[in-house]
């Protein structure tokens, strides 16, 4: 199988590695529109292995409905990401190797450099849409890969699919990225906005046990300021129970004590009940 190469087919963005910026939603790449959700997958250290096997398989696109086709093995060289200096100017790339794996039924390891087509069909639209691994993250409690957009896709962008495992033990997928629609399309842009969102909640059920998980946060450019309770259980209805973002406290438009006093109303007193007709008895004839 020939390996495709970075040079080969560029992807159709500039900001390469800016999905692992921490303030992409704060700061997302000019004209593309950023967002995060996240859902726990459970807890225990089996948890997390099973879910990251399936992570690195394609687990994410095939179990939510995606088939994945025309699969190139990639040159072992990626992108490590994008740094930044003081003025928040890219810095530059590292490229590293890696190593080719296999899982148990022998399906090869996601690796850097990777392009595979992805045959999407959400609502009205049914696409393929060839995508590049440009880079992957595997840390002993973090493991994941972006997906950068080519030429032909419908949208130009980047998305990161990342499994960690925390302190508590708790295990939890996160998808995070920025996107806008390409080219020609730009005309369908909010029905692809919808049909995106609705992509990605089938991605984050993809790696849960149950099948069927609620996000537990999501931000984007217009929600970016809301905060959300976390889950603390494995149970997916205390998931979806736990899914209702927390909004802020409004900022008031007067200060406290400016506020005019409201007059009490009087009280007005209930009128009587009419009183019931008599009937005048008959007189005798």
């Amino acid at each position: 199988m020939r390996r495709s190469t970075f040079t080969d087919e560029p992807v159709t963005y500039a900001a390469i590695g800016a999905s692992l910026d921490p303030d992409l939603l704060r700061y997302p790449p000019t004209g593309f529109r950023p967002a995060e959700s996240v859902v726990r997958l459970g807890s225990g250290r089996p948890r997390f292995e099973s879910a990251v096997t399936a992570l690195l398989t394609w687990g994410v696109q095939r179990n939510a409905g995606v088939p994945v086709s025309d699969i190139e093995a990639g040159t072992g060289r990626q992108y490590a990401g994008v740094s930044f200096d003081a003025t928040r100017a890219p810095v530059g790339l590292n490229p590293t190797a890696t190593v080719d794996r296999f899982a148990e039924d022998g399906t090869p390891y996601i690796a850097p450099g990777m392009k595979a087509v992805l045959h999407i069909k959400s609502g009205p639209l049914n696409f393929a849409a060839p995508v590049r691994v440009v880079f992957t993250i595997e840390e002993p409690d973090r493991v994941g890969y972006a997906l950068g957009t080519l030429d032909g896709h419908p949208e130009d962008g980047e998305t990161i699919f990342l499994v960690e495992y925390r302190d508590d033990e708790s295990v939890w997928f996160t998808i995070r990225g920025f996107s806008r629609t390409s080219g020609a399309k730009r005309a369908l842009a909010p029905l692809f906005r919808v049909e995106h969102d609705k992509l990605v909640k089938r991605y984050l059920r993809s790696l849960h046990p149950v099948g069927q998980a609620a996000p537990v946060a999501a931000a984007s450019v217009a929600d970016a300021e809301l905060e959300t309770a976390p889950a603390e259980v494995d149970g997916l209805e205390s998931l979806i129970a736990r899914a209702e973002p927390v909004q802020r406290p409004a900022t008031r438009t007067e200060p406290v004590g400016t506020q005019t006093p409201q007059p009490a109303r009087a009280q007005v007193p209930p009128a009587p009940a009419p009183a019931s007709p008599r009937t005048a008895p008959a007189r005798p004839s």
